[in-house]
This record gives C-alpha cells, sequence and structure tokens, in this order.
C-alpha cells in the first residue's frame, strides 16, 4: 500500500521549535479534520516545559511520523498521539500505535498501565488501537479538540506487559508444584483418565521432571508468568541445545481469573520471546487432540505436524532459518525419531498408531536389511523418510525394492525435501542391485510420484488380506 512504511527505526524524541511549527501545520482530511492542528492555537503544543517530559515527537531519521503526549495518573501513564498526515489511512496505524508504546515504555521505563480515550465515532482508531492490543474499558462524555462540543468516548487501555519468572528458590518450586498438580485435574484429565492422573501426580513423574529440571543440558524450566508482580499463569519449557534449538513446550497454564481478552497469546508470546533468548529456534508442542487447544496455538502461529513418537498429535512454529537438508540412511533400527515420523506418516493416512509391538517388529526387519530407511535431516531434526523392502523378482531375477513410507512433516514440505528422497533410494538401489523399485500409491499422489521419477506404468495392483 503506497505511504505504507517500517516504523521499526522510529526513536521518540523531544519537541523543538521547529518541530512544533510543522506540527502545528498540520491539516486531516475530512471527518478527521476535526482532529487538525492548522488553524487552531493549541497552549499545550507550545508549552516548552512539557518537551521531552510529556510531549514528544517519533521520528525516522529526518522525518516526523507522529506526535506524542503522555501524562501520569497514579501508576497508569494516559496518552495521545497524531500521526503525520500523510502517513494516515495507509494502514499505518497499529504499527504507529505499537511503535509509540514501545518507546514511552523505554523512555518513562513504565511497565503499567497504558490509558488512552478516542471518540466512539472514530472507528479507524479504534481498530487500530485494537490491532495495538488495547482494549476497551468504559464510555464517557467529553469533548472534541478545538470545540465545545460534547460526544461519547471510549476510554481504552493496554494491560502491563507480561513477563516471564524463573522458578528458583524451593518455595517457588513448591507453588509450581502445587499449580501443576491444580492444572492437571482441573483442566487436563477427566474423570475418565484417573489412572492416568494418578500418574502425573505421583512421585514417580515428580521425580522424573525434577531430574530433568536438574540437568546440565537440555534441561527443563519452571517458569511463571508474571502481570503486575502477580503470577497469572505458568509453563514448562525444555530447550534442546544439544540438538536443533527446539523448545518442547511441556505444560502451558493461564490461570482461570486472568483468563480472556487476549491473556493467553501475550502470554505464549512472552515464553517464545524468553525462549528465544535461551537459545531457542523453533517450538514445539502436543496440543492431546484438544481442538480448543490447537485453534489457540494455531493463533499463534503454530501449525499441525505429524505425532510423537508415542502417537500424540504435535503442532510446530516453523523455523525461520534456512538450514541445508540432508538424506542419511538409518543406522539406529530403535531411533526415537524413525518411530515419531512413522506416527506422523500413520496419523496423515488416517492410521492408528504403531504399537510397540509393531514398532520391535519393524526394528528386527532394519536390522535383518529387510528393509532400509532414508532420513531427511534438517540439521539434527528428521523432517522426512521413506523406505526400500527388498524382495526378489523371478521376473527379474534378481532383487527389486519397494519403496514405501513415503512421508515428509508438514512444516517442511514445498522444501524440495520430497525429490532429495527419491533420489537417494533410487540411487541406493542402483548402487546394491537393486533391478528396479516400484510403489503402489492413491490416484491422488500418482502425477507426484511420475514427477519422482516412477513414471512406469504397470498396471493395477491388487492384494489379498488376511
Amino acid at each position: 500500500m503506497k505511504n505504507q512504511i517500517n516504523m521499526a527505526n522510529g526513536l521518540l524524541k523531544p519537541l523543538t521549535k521547529e518541530t512544533v511549527e510543522l506540527i502545528a501545520q498540520w491539516e486531516y482530511e475530512a471527518p478527521y479534520n476535526a482532529y487538525s492542528f492548522k488553524g487552531h492555537h493549541d497552549e499545550y503544543l507550545l508549552d516548552e516545559s512539557t518537551w521531552g517530559t510529556e510531549q514528544f515527537c517519533l521520528v525516522d531519521g529526518g522525518i516526523i511520523l507522529g506526535q506524542v503526549a503522555c501524562q501520569y495518573e497514579g501508576t497508569d501513564l494516559w496518552v495521545g498521539w497524531s500521526m503525520t498526515p500523510q502517513l494516515c489511512g495507509k494502514g499505518n496505524g497499529a504499527a504507529f500505535v505499537a511503535k509509540c508504546v514501545q518507546e514511552l515504555r523505554r523512555i518513562k521505563d513504565h511497565s503499567g498501565r497504558i490509558l488512552l480515550r478516542v471518540s466512539a465515532r472514530n472507528k479507524r482508531a479504534i481498530r487500530a488501537y485494537q490491532k495495538a492490543g488495547f482494549q476497551y474499558v468504559e464510555t464517557i462524555q467529553d469533548e472534541i479538540a478545538f470545540s465545545d462540543n460534547m460526544e461519547d468516548f471510549w476510554v481504552m487501555a493496554l494491560p502491563s506487559p507480561i513477563t516471564v519468572r524463573e522458578a528458583v528458590s524451593e518455595t517457588d518450586v513448591a507453588v509450581f508444584w502445587e499449580q501443576l498438580h491444580a492444572y492437571h485435574k482441573r483442566d487436563i484429565f477427566s474423570d475418565s483418565d484417573i489412572e492416568e492422573l494418578e500418574y502425573f501426580l505421583s512421585s514417580e513423574y515428580h521425580d522424573h521432571m525434577m531430574k530433568i529440571y536438574r540437568r546440565q543440558q537440555d534441561r527443563c524450566f519452571f517458569l511463571f508468568f508474571q502481570r503486575n508482580g502477580q503470577d497469572i499463569g505458568f509453563t514448562m519449557p525444555v530447550i534442546f541445545t544439544s540438538e536443533d534449538g527446539k523448545c518442547f513446550i511441556m505444560e502451558y497454564c493461564v490461570y482461570p481469573e486472568f483468563r480472556g481478552n487476549g491473556t493467553g497469546k501475550e502470554c505464549a508470546k512472552a515464553l517464545l520471546n524468553w525462549a528465544k533468548e535461551h537459545g531457542a529456534l523453533y517450538a514445539e508442542l502436543n496440543h492431546g487432540s484438544n481442538i480448543r487447544r490447537r485453534h489457540f496455538w494455531e493463533t499463534v502461529g503454530f501449525m499441525e505436524n505429524g505425532a510423537d513418537e508415542w502417537g500424540e498429535p504435535l503442532m510446530i512454529l516453523p523455523p525461520k532459518e534456512n538450514v541445508p537438508i540432508t538424506i542419511e540412511i538409518l543406522s539406529d533400527p530403535e531411533d526415537w525419531q524413525l518411530k515419531k515420523l512413522e506416527n506422523g506418516f500413520l496419523k496423515e493416512i488416517g492410521e492408528t498408531p504403531s504399537t510397540e509391538e509393531k514398532q520391535e517388529k519393524l526394528a528386527q526387519a532394519i536390522r535383518d536389511s529387510k528393509i532400509t530407511f532414508f532420513m531427511a535431516k534438517r540439521g539434527y531434526r528428521a523432517v522426512g523418510m521413506c523406505s526400500i523392502a527388498k524382495c526378489f523378482s523371478t521376473f527379474a531375477c534378481a532383487d527389486t525394492g519397494i519403496f514405501e513410507d513415503f512421508y515428509i512433516e508438514p512444516a517442511f514440505r514445498r522444501k524440495g525435501v520430497a525429490r532429495k528422497l527419491a533420489q537417494a533410494a533410487q540411487q541406493w538401489g542402483e548402487d546394491n542391485g537393486i533391478a528396479s523399485l516400484t510403489v503402489t500409491c492413491a490416484p491422488c499422489d500418482e502425477k507426484m510420484y511420475q514427477a519422482l521419477g516412477f513414471d512406469i506404468h504397470l498396471g493395477r495392483t491388487f492384494a489379498y488380506l488376511r
């Protein structure tokens, strides 16, 4: 959009005579002309004693982006601002407001509430404030600037920012466990899950997690969310710095009395920022097949991404960094990442997760060289796989191979992984005397496999299943 600009470099600077002279000429188009500075004598704007204490301008280099005013009322900071007329109506409002808030918190060292008033008729400004996180508080009667006309105004508030603190003392850790148990009983396990709940309330689970909490690397953290010095929730992430920087969010809770008005999303953002500061490159979690939980994390930016080694559905906030994909032949039949990918594959085709018995049978088949797996690795993380199962063909009088288990995690598709896997498997087949590779697929996948080199049609496949 024309005149939509990046506010990232904006800085609040004290007003000066030069900037005030420019601001005094600002004129807005109807129906916002009531807010124009031009033609009105604004004594407050001209009060030099407020420049740099209450009044500022947001600038980017030599460009004035807007005028900002603020005053304290107790611990609350009341604000008002005007954006340069040339930038209005161009989609800049929310970014302008967010940058002003960021700068005011920095300059005033303010962590409390920020409030403003806005004409109830000014829908454009209200939308910008809502996008920036402001919430409706009440409706009051007030007058439009430079007039004696009274009308309805909304009071809107931006809550204090949410911060993250670690439970370090024995007392804090005890409180964390108390809240975790309450969360499990209240929000996670129903009356039909008594046996599972008992495990999470047991000393066995407690001791297991405390061992992870105390280890030197890839440890879990007991964290509280705070607002205005008060705990409003908790989370338990594990950051795998020895692997690929994954932050796995094991538990996440906003206390019931603080839920609503976007608090959950703000806590999630605070957690993700904290994780990034502590070396995390992306985040992952289980949503437990809970639709509301899945929808919540989708609003934060997560997407469904297969299943874990136990078959529980996973969500991921995809990493932004571009890491080269390499293909490796699986060497460890018990590799947990193979179990994870297999369950993701089974979930996608509508099958139940693999049982321990089936996993052991698969591991034995790998040991016996009946099947070879190829793993697509993004650094440490396996993001895709395929396999070749050998069989002897009397037609070819040689070993042939069945190409199957072809699966790539959804977050890593459309990045060339499929082609790399197929080419690696085909090359391995040539190097190991495999006369041909065949694949059986659904009609919807035919074009994909043809594009990957499986372009010879061999008729239909029929099977007898006992």
